[in-house]
């Protein structure tokens, strides 16, 4: 052998070896040199007598560490979803128990409640309405002027302060 084809040799071997493989040089009746690597599995393939291509590794190595990869990352996401879904269900829970606990509580003082939020207006929200109803159809020109009135005046004096 030449000292290339020396070399080449001694490379494809050292590649093999560390990946724990195995290589055999053969030749064919026309004289053709070829290499059949063997992976530490034990799957075999055949590489020209070049460099290159000598140092592809196992695609059938390499297809079934990407599907374990995708199997791993795969498990990982779904426990990562199961811990979520359960901190969910936990912070729904304690959502719900409180809801139940306003609920009861209002309940209880229904009627302070009622007078609360009474749906009829008081006497100064019906002066800011009638006030509004006013204020559109005088046509403002000064924005400004405006908000200075709203913002300056008292809550039912705010047309009159504009004005």
């Amino acid at each position: 052998m030449c000292y290339n084809c020396n070399k080449i040799l001694r490379a494809v071997k050292e590649f093999c070896g560390q990946r724990g493989g195995r290589l055999e040089v053969v030749r064919t009746h026309e004289n053709a040199v070829f290499f059949v690597i063997y992976c530490a599995v034990g799957h075999s393939w055949f590489a020209p007598f070049k460099s290159k291509q000598a140092k592809k590794w196992c695609l059938e190595c390499k297809l079934t560490e990407k599907e374990m990869l995708r199997r791993y990352f795969q498990a990982i996401d779904q426990q990562h979803f199961q811990e979520l879904s359960e901190e969910q269900d936990k912070v729904l829970n304690q959502a719900r128990i409180n809801m139940l606990s306003n609920e009861s509580s209002t309940h209880d003082g229904e009627e302070e409640s009622s007078m609360r939020f009474s749906p009829v207006p008081s006497p100064a929200e019906s002066d800011f309405e009638e006030n509004l109803k006013l204020l559109t159809e005088v046509k403002c020109t000064d924005q400004n002027a405006l908000t200075e009135a709203l913002l300056s005046a008292p809550q039912g004096d705010f047309l009159q302060a504009y004005l």
